[in-house]
């Protein structure tokens, strides 16, 4: 009975996963059989991949997963006979600082699956386990730029546009010059800034493609590799050794340069 035991009725206690909060988390690692951890650190920039690939975290993705921390169930049970929930081989694994939550089966009667978390099984709504990724690479952050990368200057095919004295110009003048306003170039900066990829990936051995230069505020530089394939765009940072995958029109909102807007 206690283990086909329908959610509780309002009123009824509510027992806490954790007593962990997100904000409490410095470490996260999430395991599945058969693939390798993921491991992702709170870093003074923001969430940092570091396992299997090391790149910029996808952070409201990670901040999702710590949502689980904050769970409350209305069944808890001893962690005895840990096959009746599928938790002695668990789906998969969430540690937050050191501390494991094991997903197991989902109960035929209330749709709430298992989870072990130190000493109790507890019944929670399964999208906590099912959200948990499968591969890294989805960890990994889609935007092209990170928060503290401020773009200045681009080298691009054909082109060259810069900042100098608070304003963008572009090299050699394009031919809607006297059309073009600040405002303009700051629409298509904005393009770079927030740039955010379909998916991100682990970049192949030897890549290829146009090399392009985005010089940052603080003196930087980031150098890209960009190729068209069919059905969409590649751009390759070298520095992450990274691939961000586009749809095929972001090649002219990036490479193309700014528009003029009617006025």
């Amino acid at each position: 009975w206690l283990w086909l035991k329908p959610a509780g009725a309002p009123g009824e206690p509510e027992f806490p996963v954790s007593a962990l909060t997100p904000a409490d988390v410095k470490t996260l690692r999430i395991g599945r059989p058969g693939a390798p951890d993921i491991v992702v650190e709170r870093r003074p920039a923001g969430w940092r991949q570091v396992a299997p690939v090391e790149a910029r975290a996808d952070a409201m993705r990670v901040e999702g997963l710590l949502e689980v921390l904050k769970a409350r169930s209305r069944s808890r049970l001893p962690a005895q006979d840990l096959e009746r929930f599928d938790l002695q081989a668990p789906v998969a694994r969430l540690t937050a600082n050191g501390e494991t939550l094991a997903f197991g089966a989902i109960n035929p009667v209330t749709g709430e699956q298992y989870v072990l978390a130190g000493r109790q099984v507890y019944l929670l709504r399964p999208s906590y386990g099912q959200d948990l990724p499968a591969r890294g690479e989805t960890m990994a952050s889609k935007l092209l730029l990170g928060e503290d990368e401020q773009p200045a200057a681009f080298l691009l095919p054909g082109r060259r546009l810069l900042r100098r004295d608070g304003k963008f110009e572009q090299s050699p003048p394009p031919g809607n010059a006297a059309a073009l306003s600040q405002d303009d170039y700051q629409r298509w900066v904005y393009r770079w800034r927030f740039a955010s990829s379909l998916l991100t990936l682990a970049a192949p051995g030897q890549p290829r493609g146009d090399q392009l230069v985005v010089e940052l505020a603080d003196g930087r530089k980031i150098e890209l590799l960009a190729r068209e394939e069919a059905g969409g765009w590649r751009l390759v940072r070298l520095d992450e050794k990274l691939e961000y995958r586009f749809a095929a029109a972001q090649r002219a909102r990036l490479l193309g340069g700014p528009t003029a807007q009617p006025r």
